[in-house]
């Protein structure tokens, strides 16, 4: 799954083929929603599973799919921090060692 606090996610993908330059189709959750000729785009995701799909193109019409499914979570929530010292501690020297939990 992906943890993010980002609202837009940059999906990449490598193809290649032997004699024409590659189309691609973009789908998310089987739904068609960019054509592009670049190998990157920019989604706006909200939480949950969502399906992400390329189709790739040949100048000779041949394609291939290829998809991956993706659970989204964002994260706003900080990390909870405590400190770890008895209350009323004296301390004596220069170095003062304090544990943190996160």
């Amino acid at each position: 799954g992906l943890l993010t606090n980002a609202k837009e996610v940059n999906v990449s993908w490598i193809a290649s083929d032997n004699t024409t330059s590659l189309s691609f189709k973009v789908y998310l959750n089987g739904e068609l929603i960019n054509e592009t000729g670049e190998y990157v785009y920019e989604l706006s995701l909200t939480e949950g599973t969502h399906t992400i799909g390329i189709l790739a193109v040949d100048g000779a019409g041949n394609s291939k799919l290829d998809t991956i499914d993706l659970r989204v979570v964002y994260d706003y929530k900080p990390p909870a921090l405590n400190f770890w010292t008895a209350n009323g501690t004296v301390f004596s020297d220069d170095d003062i060692n304090i544990r943190l939990e996160v």
